[in-house]
């Protein structure tokens, strides 16, 4: 099977004086089936290495350097994400990016592209959703395992939602777990299902109070000086058991619950490791199974998509 890049762009113009409104440029690359980055330079270039050159005599800045060699990283059938108020969309790559100057667009380096409308975030992985934030034009997004699961996942999408007929191939065992493609406020969600199966009451009024330090507090209905304090961490990042000492140290009786996508060693080997469990993707993917008729509709649709 032939492996592809996956990355995400910010259609957006660069600078005040080639200013674009982001939606008339979202609306043209829809209409041509580009996608594309600026950076005009001074003298005529008729290919993407001949700008690249000329862009970092006139820039010479890694915000010019990093969009010119994601540009040109891209290839036939890559997959690039793009947003446009809130709602995803994934392209396919038809070739090499190239030298097409829209003064207009502010668009200089771009990519004949397929756009599949995919939808809003319920429907993305937490790793695409969350490389976004970053102001760099254009990255690569990276998968966090070994079964490349941000490709797997994004080619799936494109095979769900295309209109052109065309597939990606696939590996007969898709080793997805569509865990990974929720996003962090559903792993909450699903977290406190899986709580309240196993004994514990959420307080509601904790969820989301003036505190980062945790997502909402538990208490175990039969020893109720028992709380438990959660975590989510989604899109491979992490916790620090530095922020939870005080609240284990005080209140010995407590415990902490963390869904990550893997579990954090620092956690595993602190005074505290035997209050701290670590909920995976694998246990969260084993409970929704267990629970269809319990969890949220989308989250069975998208575990639908997965499984047929």
């Amino acid at each position: 099977m032939e492996t592809n890049n996956v990355f995400r762009l910010n259609l957006k113009t660069g600078s005040a004086e080639n200013y674009v409104d982001p939606d008339e440029l979202f609306e043209h690359c829809l209409e041509k089936n580009i996608i594309g980055v600026g950076w005009p330079v001074d003298e005529p270039v008729n290919s993407v290495e001949e700008w690249v050159k000329e862009g970092e005599k006139k820039y010479n800045n890694r915000s010019f350097i990093n969009a010119a060699n994601n540009m040109d990283k891209i290839k036939k059938d890559d997959l690039i994400w793009i947003r446009n108020h809130g709602t995803y969309y994934l392209c396919r790559a038809k070739g090499k990016a190239k030298i097409e100057y829209d003064k207009e667009h502010d668009l200089v380096c771009v990519v004949d592209v397929c756009i599949t409308r995919i939808g809003t975030l319920e429907k993305i992985a937490a790793k695409i959703r969350n490389s976004f934030i970053a102001r760099a034009a254009i990255q690569r997004i990276h998968s966090n395992t070994e079964d490349n699961e941000i490709e797997l996942i994004s080619k799936l999408l494109y095979n769900k939602y295309n209109e052109e007929h065309w597939a990606y191939e696939l590996p007969s065992n898709k080793l997805i777990n569509p865990v990974k493609l929720l996003q962090s406020e559903t792993i909450e969600e699903i977290l406190g299902l899986y709580l309240q199966t196993h004994g514990y009451y959420i307080f509601s009024g904790t969820n989301k109070l003036s505190t980062q330090t945790y997502e909402y507090v538990a208490v175990n209905k039969d020893e109720p000086h028992e709380k438990v304090y959660t975590q989510v961490k989604t899109g491979g990042a992490t916790i620090s058991i530095d922020v939870f000492k005080d609240i284990l140290e005080k209140e010995t009786d407590s415990k902490l619950y963390y869904y990550a996508e893997k579990e954090n060693n620092e956690v595993a080997s602190s005074d505290y490791s035997s209050r701290c469990k670590y909920i995976s993707p694998d246990v969260l993917n084993e409970f929704i199974k267990a629970n269809r008729k319990i969890v949220p509709e989308y989250v069975n649709e998208l575990f639908d998509l997965i499984e047929n």
